[in-house]
C-alpha cells in the first residue's frame, strides 16, 4: 500500500502481521474492490440497477470476495516483509 517511516511502521508491528492484512490489505483494498467491481460490471451489462437484487450479482461478489481476499492476504505478506527488510 503505502511507504511507512519508522515510528509508523513500529507502530504498525506492535499491533502484528495478522492485524496489518486484515486492516491494510482485507478492509481496506480487498473488500472495496469486491463489491465495486461486481457493480461496474453489471452497469456496463445490464445497463440499469435493477441486477443488484439477482442471485448472479450475490454469487459475483462472494467470488470477488474469496479471490481479492486470497490476493490480499498474498500482497500483504509479501509487503510486511519487505517494510521488516527497509526498516532493520
Amino acid at each position: 500500500m503505502s511507504k511507512y517511516n519508522k515510528e509508523e511502521w513500529s507502530r504498525i508491528r506492535t499491533q502484528g502481521k495478522s492485524v496489518y492484512i486484515i486492516t491494510h490489505w482485507i478492509l481496506a483494498a480487498a473488500f472495496p474492490i469486491a463489491i465495486v467491481l461486481p457493480i461496474i460490471r453489471g452497469i456496463f451489462r445490464e445497463k440499469n440497477i435493477g441486477f443488484i437484487v439477482s442471485l448472479d450479482f450475490i454469487r459475483s461478489v462472494s467470488l470477488y470476495l474469496l479471490l481479492c481476499t486470497i490476493i490480499s492476504v498474498i500482497f500483504g505478506v509479501i509487503r510486511w516483509g519487505q517494510n521488516e527488510k527497509a526498516f532493520k
